[in-house]
């Protein structure tokens, strides 16, 4: 079967501004959220499927655990941790109900899913005033802006989508 012909999509990617809108419309839950995001370039799922025993204060480390990979297994990356995000997780970590495994979580400690935060960057971007954008832009905005910068290479932006194929990281 023949495809249809199909307009290529230009991928939205938020200007600095804006996000900062957004993270200013925020609470504090959604902040810490956003900031997760923009300090990891990490994918919604990877970041509400971080636990307190991802995240190593002393080395200074979280581990990040994805299903985007051939195969579909889960498969774990570890990263950096900046002295911003180092402060929001250990903000969360003295803060935290020492029952529960999950660094974002619900109220009852359990699993924040993407389905019970799939209309937060709708409704934040709306409180804030500016064009509607997801999670997943946040990671686009952060290569944008390592790409732009001139400051690192396609593969050190590789590296930090933990993209396997160079390929992929094109798209960005």
């Amino acid at each position: 079967i023949q495809d249809y012909p199909e307009a290529p999509k230009t991928k939205y990617v938020p200007p600095a501004e804006d996000i900062n809108k957004v993270i200013l419309a925020a609470g504090p839950e959604d902040t810490d959220l956003i900031q997760t995001l923009y300090h990891t370039a990490a994918r919604i799922s990877e970041i509400l499927r971080l636990k307190w025993e991802d995240v190593n204060f002393e080395k200074r480390w979280i581990r990040l655990w994805t299903r985007k990979r051939r195969g579909g297994e889960l498969q774990e990356d570890k990263l950096a941790l900046t002295e911003t995000l180092y402060g929001i997780l250990k903000r969360r970590w003295d803060k935290r109900d020492k029952e529960i495994l999950y660094v974002f979580h619900n109220p009852d400690g359990s699993r924040l899913t993407y389905d019970q935060k799939s209309k937060t960057m709708k409704n934040l971007c709306k409180k804030a005033g500016v064009k509607v954008f997801g999670f997943h832009s946040i990671r686009h905005h952060v290569a944008s802006i390592l790409s732009d910068s001139g400051k690192a290479s396609l593969g050190q932006i590789q590296k930090l989508l933990r993209h396997k194929r160079s390929t992929t990281t094109d798209l960005y």
